[in-house]
């Protein structure tokens, strides 16, 4: 018997579908092995089930009934990139947020300042000769409206601006829309008149949320 010969009767038994046979017919051990006998003349090679002895004139050979993992193949070619898919629709255009301020002091008699600009809106801040201080609310664009918590309702006039906060230390909301230009705003401010916000100045604070 040689190793070439109980090698190619391997291969027979193979290439044969032994394997599935040998599965299929109860001669693969519970460890997954293959008992064979190989005869010691001409080395024919017969498989026999894992309890039975090989007889005389036979040695005992086992093989697995599966094989050990191969090697991890090379890894394949890149493929080709893909055509370029189709430009999605246009989202809703968002609106700017918030806007908010704080610790803005304005002296008595001195300068407005601009605290928030939503759209055609802008909103300013005021400080009287006296010390007091107010928001002013105007427009760019005609048809626009505003309603105050105190004021009411008002139609605004471009460029003329309307006193949406007047009273001291109070959150004084008031909401603003513009049919022209489909925006809108809630506001929130709060101010402080002078020597209680600090000794010769108005104090202001709050926000203003868009919408729409």
């Amino acid at each position: 018997m040689t190793y070439a010969n109980v090698m190619s009767s391997i291969a027979v038994f193979v290439a044969l579908g032994g394997g599935a046979y040998a599965a299929t017919g109860g001669l693969v051990s519970s460890s997954g092995a293959i008992k064979g006998c190989v005869s010691k003349r001409g080395g024919a090679l017969r498989v026999v089930k894992p309890s039975k002895k090989c007889p005389k004139g036979t040695s005992t050979l086992a093989f697995s009934q599966k094989g050990p993992q191969g090697l991890q193949g090379s890894t394949g070619a890149t493929g080709a990139t893909g055509a370029a898919g189709a430009a999605g629709a246009r989202g809703l255009e968002g609106i700017s947020g918030q806007t908010r301020w704080g610790n803005v002091l304005i002296a008595e008699g001195g300068g407005d300042k601009v605290v928030a600009t939503v759209g055609p809106f802008t909103l300013t801040a005021h400080c009287s000769v006296t010390g007091e201080g107010s928001y002013l609310l105007t427009t760019s664009t005609t048809g626009d409206w505003v309603y105050g918590e105190d004021s009411g309702e008002e139609e605004m006039t471009p460029g003329s601006g309307v006193e949406v906060a007047s009273d001291e230390d109070y959150d004084e909301a008031f909401y603003a829309w513009s049919p022209e230009s489909g925006v809108s705003l809630n506001g929130v401010p709060v101010h402080w008149n002078k020597t209680h916000g600090s000794a010769n100045s108005c104090e202001f604070q709050g926000e203003v949320t868009q919408t729409s």
